[in-house]
C-alpha cells in the first residue's frame, strides 16, 4: 500500500495529506506587499497617486492623491516629502512592531531612504555622508561624515544585509554596522566603476573598476574572486547565490 502523499500517485501528489495552505487575500499582480496592505500605483483623469489597499478584504487602507490621507510622523528635509507634487511618488517601507511605517522619498529635496531593518533607514546627505535615521521618529541614530558617498547619492546603490550596510565611493568599499555604525570592514577599490553593491550576507560583489567584478566574503571583505567583463559593467540583482550583472548593452550575466 502506498501511503498518503506519496507523489508516485499522480492523482494524489505530495503534500496531499499535510496541513492546508490557507488563502489570507488577494492582491493585483502589479501591486506590492507591505505587512496587511498591498500598494499599487494608479493613473486618472484628475490626476495619479498610489493606493493601499487590504489584503484580507479589498478595504483602502490609506491613499496618496496631490495630499496624505494617512498619519506623517516625521519629515526631512522639513517640508514633507509626502506634499510631493512632481513626479511620481516611490515608497520604501520599514515593517516593526507589528506595523508598517510608509515612507515617501525621492520628491524634491528629498533624500533617496532605503529600509535597513531593526527599525531604521538608510540615506546619503549632501556633503556625501552616509545617515541613519530612526523610522518612527526619524532621529539621526548615527552618522559616518566620511563614507565619500557625494557621487554615489542613490539609495538602492546600498548592499543590504542582516547585520551590515555595504556601500562603494570612488576609492573604496566599506561595510558598516546597522547596529552602531561601526566599521565592520572596508577594501581599496583599483579604479572608478558602477557604484552599486550587491550583497545577500554571505556573498558581496561590486564593481572593482569599469569592467571588473569581486566578489568579497560579506562579513570580512576578504576577496573570493574576480573577473573581467569585455564590457563595463553594472550589479543589477542578488538572489537564491546568483547575482545579474548587466555587461554593456546586452543581456545580464549571471554569476555565483
Amino acid at each position: 500500500m502506498t501511503r498518503m502523499g506519496d507523489s508516485s500517485y499522480p492523482w494524489r501528489p505530495a503534500g496531499w495529506g499535510t496541513p492546508s495552505i490557507d488563502v489570507v487575500g488577494r492582491a493585483s499582480f502589479a501591486a506590492e506587499v507591505y505587512g496587511d496592505v498591498a500598494v499599487s500605483s494608479w493613473w486618472g483623469l484628475r490626476g495619479e497617486g498610489l493606493l493601499g489597499e487590504r489584503i484580507t478584504d479589498g478595504s483602502t487602507a490609506w491613499r496618496y492623491e496631490n495630499g496624505w490621507t494617512g498619519t506623517t510622523r516625521w519629515s526631512h528635509p522639513s517640508a514633507s516629502s509626502a506634499s510631493c507634487r512632481t513626479g511620481d511618488p516611490v515608497l520604501g517601507s520599514v515593517r516593526s512592531a507589528g506595523e508598517t511605517v510608509l515612507v515617501f522619498q525621492d520628491c524634491a529635496g528629498a533624500e533617496a531612504n532605503v529600509a535597513l531593518g531593526a527599525d531604521r533607514l538608510a540615506s546619503v546627505d549632501d556633503g556625501g555622508a552616509l545617515v541613519v535615521r530612526g523610522v518612527q521618529d526619524g532621529k539621526v541614530l548615527w552618522r559616518v561624515p566620511s563614507a565619500g558617498l557625494r557621487d554615489n547619492p542613490y539609495g538602492e546603490a546600498m548592499g543590504v544585509s542582516d547585520e551590515l550596510v555595504t556601500v562603494r565611493s570612488r576609492t573604496e568599499v566599506a561595510a558598516y554596522r546597522i547596529a552602531d555604525g561601526r566599521t565592520a570592514w572596508r577594501r581599496a577599490l583599483s579604479g572608478e566603476g558602477d557604484g552599486t553593491v550587491l550583497t545577500d550576507g554571505v556573498d558581496t560583489y561590486v564593481a572593482e573598476d569599469a569592467t571588473t567584478l569581486v566578489k568579497l566574503d560579506a562579513r570580512t571583505g576578504r576577496v573570493v574572486d574576480r573577473h573581467r567583463f569585455e564590457a563595463d559593467i553594472t550589479p543589477r540583482w542578488t538572489r537564491d547565490g546568483l547575482a545579474g550583472i548587466g555587461v554593456g548593452t546586452g543581456d545580464d550575466a549571471v554569476v555565483g
